[in-house]
């Protein structure tokens, strides 16, 4: 009787409050509003609505009035902006929906680190640091340009 009454509860709730917006937690795509999926990030059983990209086109999502900016991330079946993990820019990360928004989990060799993402085609990165490529579509991130070494 407990349970019944509990599901009921749930289903008034949330068909009060509405679908879950972009960025917030959800079970399957019909949860999500419309234009949204409900995507898996991060390996504990999360999973948000998120809006579809192209990730050979899209590097930096923009915010519009269904979600907030992030970058899109590769998905088996596309890409979805996601508006980002807990993993700072320089720590290191197992995968880009671990990183903080705007930030991809590259793997430069040593250890996979968060950095910010760019597009090549515009880049946008701090003084002292150019756009990389990662050789997917305009995907790239910002890494330090190396300083030049002068011999005396």
């Amino acid at each position: 009787m407990i349970r019944l009454l509990l599901a009921v509860a749930l289903a008034a709730f949330m068909g009060c409050s509405g679908a879950p917006k972009v960025g917030e937690s959800c079970v399957i795509d019909a949860d999500c509003r419309s234009g949204a999926s409900c995507v898996a990030v991060g390996g504990e059983g999360l999973r948000l609505c998120l809006a579809p990209c192209d990730p050979m086109e899209t590097v930096i999502c923009r915010e519009d009035d269904e979600g907030s900016p992030g970058v899109c991330l590769e998905l088996e079946d596309g890409g979805a902006c996601f508006t980002g993990g807990h993993v700072k820019v320089g720590e290191a990360c197992d995968a880009s929906a671990d990183c903080v928004i705007g930030a991809l989990c590259v793997d430069e060799g040593d250890l996979p680190l968060c950095r910010v993402a760019c597009d090549t085609r515009e880049p946008s990165c701090l003084g002292g640091q150019s756009c990389v490529s990662l050789g997917r579509g305009h995907r790239g991130y910002c890494a330090a340009v190396p300083s030049q070494t002068r011999v005396f």
